[in-house]
């Protein structure tokens, strides 16, 4: 490959005319390029469109704050190509002119001390890794024309705690905000809009404001519930605290563990300033149990699959074998119901299967207890086809620790020839479970 590059005075400006010849080895042919590239006082470099408009194709300037030109003689400055300001270490702000419509891969990649930017109103996309490991930046606003952000975009901006945007974002790539601080980050848009449904989707905060401000400002909670409060836009590191640890707790990322009747404060102290959320918390009985799993664990919007998932994992984490089967021999009749679940907290397998049960027929969920070999179980139907689930062994006694809260699926949606390897029971006297899929999308009517 050669280069052969001429430079000219020219209004002010250096014309460098650039002529590549590109030796194509696989024909023997040498093949020549040509484009006209301008540098003016700032230390942008650009190129020439047909149509006499300019694109930003490399700077060379001193850093800092940093404009760039909406025009450049009588054209238009109309793009960034990729990589332009590709691990530029030296720039911390800048502001795009709205004559700009596209920025190219890369454009931004790696620029560390970069903490703010001021996008162009008709930019219809944030391309790949656009601003990938800008560190410093902190927050920005996407323009209402723009409909997309990119694979990488954001990834690894770590300082970042603000993205503003609009109705029309309608699509997000699964990586676009990976390795955030999602414990800072948040994203603003309309209600109901995609850009919420995708950060409720990847576990990223969302809201309908700028405003710093709690995400509750009072909570009722019971016994041994948890809730996840969070502050949105924060501008910087967030400490939590409660007065009261003792009636409810809250750790490093504001996820609130109630523990005991009583009222508490939980504060969230950020850049000097502090935002209260007044807690209560109820003696645990076994409808406010049930009012919280229908609230907060298995939501009416879920499909059956995934209300049955859901009720499956709320049992096994939040509920314990009695063990007083194990050292005396024999359990309350509590433990065999499905209060004894929801308000104690503590049950045998019938107990589970009849709390499982009690989760189903709520939602209209078919389903029944199977019993056989002093043990039970549930059979619950899916789309006309029936299922074993089996929370008690699903939630083991591990190393004689009755506390499990690893959610195991051994005897999750199996089927009856599965099952029969460890369970007996009379099949003549319940539905066939044969099928190996479910249907993850059907909801019972």
């Amino acid at each position: 490959m050669k280069f052969i590059i001429y430079i000219k005075e020219r209004t002010g400006l250096f014309l460098m005319l650039m002529v590549i010849g590109v030796i194509l080895s696989y024909s023997g042919t040498e093949h020549a390029s040509a484009q006209n590239v301008y540098v003016d006082d700032q230390g942008f470099y650009y190129t020439e469109n047909t149509d006499g408009t300019f694109n930003v194709a490399a700077y060379q300037g001193e850093g800092g704050s940093v404009t760039i030109p909406e025009r450049l003689n009588d054209g238009q400055v109309v793009s960034i190509l990729d990589g332009v300001f590709y691990k530029n270490s030296t720039i911390t702000n800048i502001y795009i002119p709205d004559t700009i419509t596209t920025i190219g891969i890369d454009a931004f990649g790696y620029c560390t001390k970069l903490k703010s930017v001021r996008l162009p109103q008709k930019l219809t996309a944030i391309p790949m890794e656009c601003f990938v490991y800008c560190s410093s930046l902190t927050k920005i606003t996407l323009p209402s024309s723009c409909s997309q952000i990119g694979y990488n975009a954001f990834s690894a901006c770590k300082n970042l705690y603000q993205v503003n945007v609009t109705k029309n974002v309608k699509s997000i790539t699964s990586s676009s905000f990976t390795d955030c601080n999602k414990k800072r980050l948040t994203i603003v848009a309309p209600k109901n809009s995609y850009a919420v449904k995708y950060a409720k989707k990847y576990s990223i905060m969302t809201t309908t404001s700028k405003a710093t401000k709690l995400s509750n400002k009072s909570k009722s909670m019971i016994a041994k519930e948890k809730f996840q409060l969070y502050l949105y836009n924060p501008s910087k590191s967030i400490k939590w605290k409660s007065n009261h640890s003792s009636i409810a707790s809250v750790n490093s990322s504001g996820k609130i563990t109630a523990k005991k009747n009583g009222k508490v404060t939980i504060t969230a102290i950020c850049n000097g300033k502090s935002y209260s959320c007044k807690i209560t918390v109820k003696a645990k009985t076994n409808s406010s149990t049930l009012r919280v799993i229908y609230k907060q664990y298995v939501k009416p919007g879920m499909s059956d699959y995934e209300k049955v998932v859901a009720a499956h994992k709320w049992l096994i984490q939040n509920v314990k074998y009695d063990k007083r089967l194990y050292t005396t021999g024999t359990v309350p009749y509590v433990s065999h119901t499905a209060k004894g679940a929801f308000k104690y907290g503590v049950a045998v397998c019938d107990g589970y299967s009849k709390a499982f049960m009690t989760i189903m027929e709520h939602y209209n969920i078919p389903c029944m207890m199977v019993t056989g070999g002093q043990h039970a179980w549930n059979l619950v139907k899916i789309k006309n086809k029936w299922y074993h689930v089996d929370c008690t062994y699903d939630d083991p006694i591990v190393n004689w620790s009755f506390n499990n809260t690893h959610v195991y699926k051994t005897y999750f949606l199996k089927t009856d020839a599965y099952m029969a390897k460890d369970h007996t029971w009379l099949k003549k006297y319940f539905p066939k479970a044969k099928s190996t899929s479910v249907d993850k999308n059907y909801r019972t009517k």
